[in-house]
């Protein structure tokens, strides 16, 4: 199934082996003449809209590293940006994902908004910098209790000189 679009052609493969799919339950993709139903209509939809969102965040991300901004910038401020993508269209809202995002300073976040509306051409339009912030999910957690049994295989591992837990 393929479908053009301003990103080039839309491809959409269904394996027919696949288990999921039969014809005892569910409903029809496609009607006997062909034609997409409402379901393949929303899914395709759905795909060509998961496809623009994909390089619009491409095309930010390669502009804010060609900016040099996912470089590390000094020794008191150090953000580690990954990648950023638009989530909002009205005011802009552009979000950025990465480690150390959550002391910006009020400055950098000015910077970047100018910066933005410059590659973007957006003038007289406000703009919005959101910064999601990764934090490691195992921070502040105890390693858990080992079990008897890991107690006695963890002895007997140290007496032969390994190690084996912690």
């Amino acid at each position: 199934m393929t479908e053009g679009g301003a990103q080039g052609p839309l491809v959409m493969c269904v394996d027919e082996g696949c288990p999921a799919l039969n014809v005892d339950h569910g409903e029809l993709l496609i009607n006997a003449e062909g034609k997409l139903k409402p379901r393949m209509k929303e899914v395709m939809q759905f795909l060509q809209n998961f496809q623009q969102e994909s390089a619009r965040t491409e095309l930010i991300t390669k502009q804010l590293d060609e900016l040099g901004l996912f470089v590390q910038q000094g020794t008191r401020f150090r953000p580690e940006m990954r990648y950023a993508h638009q989530d909002g269209s009205n005011p802009p809202l552009i979000v950025i994902h990465g480690s150390g995002l959550d002391d910006v300073p009020a400055s950098y976040s000015r910077y970047l908004e100018r910066t933005f509306c410059e590659i973007f051409k957006l003038q007289g339009t406000p703009m919005k910098i959101q910064y999601n912030s990764s934090k490691n999910p195992s921070e502040g957690k105890k390693p858990r209790a080992l079990t008897e049994a890991e107690q006695r295989k963890a002895h007997r591992a140290r007496i032969r000189g390994r190690k084996l837990y912690g």
